[in-house]
């Protein structure tokens, strides 16, 4: 992915995404928004990050697992019934969560190459979402 064409798209993204620069990343409710690389919103999503290092949506019924930090970046694993996943969001710092966002299935039927930005919403997570 060649990162320069996202830095106008970025820099729009990035100023009200910051967080806490003593937390790597709070855990918590957080709204995520996918962009393409011309500024279209694709979709938004809730996310749960609990501080065990796992996460689930909470507006879909599309993943849960586990998370973990690589350098700057949230790295997140998991599955549903029909697949298993995994996404990345690359992180400029670790103060913002806003960047690019790669997601990919072991059977690479869904690869996704967006924008995202990151938005807390509240401490205390909303349930899973239930099955469809």
């Amino acid at each position: 992915m060649k990162l320069i064409k996202y830095i106008p798209l970025l820099a729009a993204l990035v100023a009200p995404s910051m967080v806490n620069a003593a937390a790597p990343l709070a855990a918590g409710q957080w709204k995520a928004q996918f962009y393409n690389a011309d500024g279209i919103f694709m979709f938004d999503a809730g996310v749960c990050f609990q501080r065990d290092r796992t996460w689930h949506m909470t507006t879909q019924f599309y993943s849960a697992g586990h998370w973990e930090l690589v350098g700057n970046n949230i790295r997140i694993h998991g599955g549903n019934d029909n697949s298993n996943g995994a996404g990345e969001l690359v992180r400029l710092t670790p103060r913002f969560m806003a960047g690019p966002w790669q997601s990919w299935t072991d059977d690479d039927m869904v690869n996704m190459d967006l924008v995202s930005r990151w938005e807390f919403t509240k401490p205390k997570c909303d349930p899973p979402a239930p099955a469809e």
